[in-house]
């Protein structure tokens, strides 16, 4: 297997565990266990940032865009609406 078939399989896995809600463990279990993140640790906007850039040189840009939605949307605050409190 060459350096650029393991790299992409890491980024594979990676993405289907963050992306698909693969779990690791069946990967660990029955594919070739490479990641690009820690998966004892929650994912960062960092993995995220290495995934889209993964893609990038593999041209995959599809999967890019989907990494880039998935991380945009995660990052919106929580809008609260103000509520009028009359004290009395």
């Amino acid at each position: 297997m060459t350096e650029e078939q393991i790299q992409f399989i890491a980024l594979m896995n990676s993405y289907n565990v963050i992306l698909n809600g693969v779990n690791p463990n069946d990967i660990l279990d029955y594919g070739i266990p490479l990641f690009i993140h820690d998966i004892n640790e929650e994912v960062s906007e960092y993995d995220l940032l290495l995934l889209i850039a993964g893609f990038e040189l593999y041209e995959s840009y599809e999967l890019c865009a989907k990494v880039k939605a998935y991380n945009d949307n995660r990052k919106k605050p929580v809008r609260r609406q103000r509520v009028n409190v009359q004290t009395f």
